[in-house]
């Protein structure tokens, strides 16, 4: 949970960063398209149900680390870029702990338990 916490403020610095180092062009656009997309995996990904989306932040990171290559950047842009982007990647890669189980799932409604079984007993 902490880890997700941390992307979605690297996702909303991401968004921040061409302001405060004054970059513009691909690598401001490439910032403002990927850092709200961070920030928005990481802030899904904290609830428990839906922690497998922190995996779509993996390929952001990637793309956050190759993009300076790609796209024509500056020297602030391309560490910023590599930098968050080796981070997004590194804390999408913590599982964290489960504290809580809510229902079942679907596997529930196939298996057989001793309470069904123990029920029907307490009846016949």
């Amino acid at each position: 949970m902490w880890a997700q916490a941390i992307n979605m403020a690297l996702g909303i610095w991401l968004m921040a960063a061409p302001g405060v180092f004054q970059y513009f062009g691909p690598p401001r656009d490439n910032a403002h398209i990927v850092g709200p997309l961070i920030a928005t995996f990481a802030c899904i990904a904290l609830a428990g149900c839906t922690r497998g989306v922190r995996w779509w932040n993996v390929p952001l990171g990637a793309w956050l680390v190759i993009s300076p290559w790609v796209l024509p950047h500056g020297t602030m842009a391309t560490a910023n870029d590599v930098t968050v982007g080796l981070l997004v990647i590194a804390l999408s890669l913590v599982k964290g702990r489960i504290r809580h189980q809510y229902g079942g799932g679907w596997s529930v409604l196939w298996q057989r338990t001793n309470r069904t079984s123990s029920s029907a007993e307490a009846a016949g």
